[in-house]
């Protein structure tokens, strides 16, 4: 509809992808470590409903805790003390860090899809600006 070449509709796909597996990425993280406040009821509820972020899938692997994390996933609880514990050993096993990196990962190999296609200055820029914001943003 915009006009613009097969190349370079598959490159902001492309783009599209990876910006925002990068954004749920940080949506994820900012449930677990994010500001309560900003998140409200939904803070650290990823934990309660036992889903299994890359965070929590990477923890996992981990044989160490694993057992222990599959029981604080499994618990539902909201117990601010057991939820705390579960961000604990997202941290031990570098999890959190794991997250962060993947997404900063992406969005680097983003920034480069477009650095490949012709585009407006303008949007080139804008898209940039927002790949930036989805990993920078903090609530």
């Amino acid at each position: 509809m915009g006009g613009g070449s097969e190349e370079q509709v598959e490159a902001l796909r492309g783009f599209g992808m990876k910006t925002g597996l990068a954004f749920q990425i940080q949506d994820d993280l900012l449930n677990l470590i994010g500001k309560a406040e900003a998140n409200n009821k939904d803070f650290r509820s990823d934990i309660t409903e036992g889903k299994r972020t890359l965070v929590a899938v990477h923890a996992l692997s981990d044989a160490r805790r694993h057992d222990e994390l599959v029981d604080l996933l499994h618990a539902g609880t909201t117990d601010p003390a057991e939820l705390q514990r579960a961000v604990d050993l997202f941290e031990e096993t570098g999890s959190i860090e794991y997250a962060r990196q993947y997404a900063l990962d992406l969005i680097a190999d983003a920034k480069q899809i477009l650095a490949d296609i012709e585009l407006e200055p303008v949007s080139r820029e804008l898209l940039l600006n927002m790949a930036d914001f989805f990993v920078e943003r903090l609530n």
